[in-house]
């Protein structure tokens, strides 16, 4: 497995990734979290052209797709409850999503994106259970409730280096 930076090109196979993990997310008890259009295909693009949309391979077949953004979103900078680790510059992870054929991808990208800065922050739904345990896995700690844009609350996570 690798990873490299999404191109335009590729924008249809990685809407069809995230259509498989939307699925999947609704069988397993998680229907709430994104829509069923969520991420939106003009989101996708919107972090393509910005260069922040990474996919993993095996081979040339796209097995997995995040956004590791540069931070300074509003909706991370504040926990409605909790604390974050420190409040340091920091990139997120967002938008993380595989079509299910291989197996440590969240660790894989987890362990690429701690690679490339100090400060991670990233947040999921209270029903995304395999998320949840996956952060856990990877060395994040659950720093609070944040609340999104839309209103929705999420759980907040965080990695930091000063943490180990």
């Amino acid at each position: 497995m690798y990873i490299r930076k999404a191109e335009s090109r590729e924008l249809t196979k990685i809407m069809g990734v995230y259509k498989i993990a939307r699925n999947f997310m609704v069988k397993h008890g998680n229907p709430g979290q994104w829509g069923p259009n969520d991420p939106s295909q003009a989101l996708i693009d919107s972090f393509l052209h910005k260069e922040q949309v990474y996919v993993v391979c095996v081979g040339m077949d796209i097995k997995a797709v995040f956004v590791l953004s540069d931070g300074g979103e509003p909706a991370f900078d504040t926990l409605i409850d909790g604390n974050w680790v420190n409040n340091a510059p920091y990139r997120i992870i967002h938008w993380v999503a595989s079509d299910g054929t291989e197996h440590g991808i969240m660790r894989f990208i987890t362990d690429y994106a701690k690679d490339k800065c100090d400060n991670l922050r990233i947040a999921t739904h209270e029903k995304n259970l395999p998320m949840r345990h996956k952060l856990a896995t990877c060395g994040f700690k659950n720093c609070g409730t944040m609340r999104l844009e839309s209103g929705a609350a999420r759980m907040a996570f965080m990695w930091s280096r000063s943490m180990n």
